[in-house]
């Protein structure tokens, strides 16, 4: 019997409670053993987040890293003896998702927590759009939360249905969507168009804004549906997938 979940699929009947308490506590390790090496040299292995979201954020939420605070110097990646600190706040649909890291556990409103890159994350999600549900990306209505799908930032390895928690490959991730235009083609490169799924369902109800710097979309009228990718705030038109 294979006892793994398949990538993207309902694992509720094979991560058992014991089971996923391990997944956490692997977790766990990865972050206090994967990077003590790192941390010996330099303290480039961590950074402190400051919670600036104005509400206290719970495990497994998105939050959009804001700018650095510690130190307003040049000497960044040199210096060893402190440590960065950077404030995060609420993501904000498609303006401010180009940032993202996930709290690994609850942070009051205004507090600070040590945040350390690792390959795997645990992320809260709010609902899933289609069938091919290999990857999350925040939810347009309450970006805090993931929505899973057939594209976005993180590709998932398994989720707990019960509690709606998705383990994700923080190293991988899938751009491509497609979109149907609400209006005509602008010229000014900027169009309002619907955000769909890569297997056809829509992502949501908001529009989003299709950049095409290049006006290759500029003879494409209402309803032209074609592929776009995602780069960091943007959606850009692009070409099919073959």
């Amino acid at each position: 019997m294979d006892t793994q979940p398949s990538p993207g699929g309902d694992a509720s009947g094979i991560l058992a409670a014991s089971l996923w308490r391990d997944i956490k506590a692997m977790l766990a390790w990865w972050k206090r053993k994967g990077w003590e090496a790192s941390n010996r040299r330099s303290s480039r292995g961590s950074i402190m987040i400051k919670n600036n979201a104005g509400r206290d954020v719970g495990a497994g939420e998105f939050l959009q890293l804001e700018s650095m605070t510690q130190p307003a110097d040049s000497t960044l990646g040199i210096t060893t003896n402190y440590t960065p600190i950077m404030s995060a706040t609420t993501p904000t649909w498609h303006s401010a998702i180009d940032n993202i890291v996930i709290a690994d556990s609850p942070v009051i409103d205004g507090e600070y927590f040590p945040y350390q890159p690792h390959p795997f994350g645990i992320v809260k999600c709010s609902g899933s759009k289609g069938s091919a549900l290999r990857y999350v990306m925040p939810d347009p209505s309450d970006p805090k939360y993931a929505i899973r799908c057939s594209s976005g930032l993180y590709r998932i390895l398994g989720y707990d249905a019960v509690n709606e928690f998705a383990i994700v490959d923080l190293g991988k991730s899938q751009s491509r969507w497609r979109y149907k235009l609400t209006e005509d083609a602008q010229v000014s490169g900027s169009t309002e168009a619907k955000l769909y799924t890569t297997d056809g369902v829509e992502f949501s109800s908001t529009t989003i804004i299709l950049s095409d710097p290049l006006g290759v979309g500029d003879e494409d009228s209402i309803d032209f549906e074609g592929y776009c990718k995602n780069a960091g705030n943007e959606f850009l038109i692009a070409s099919g997938p073959c």
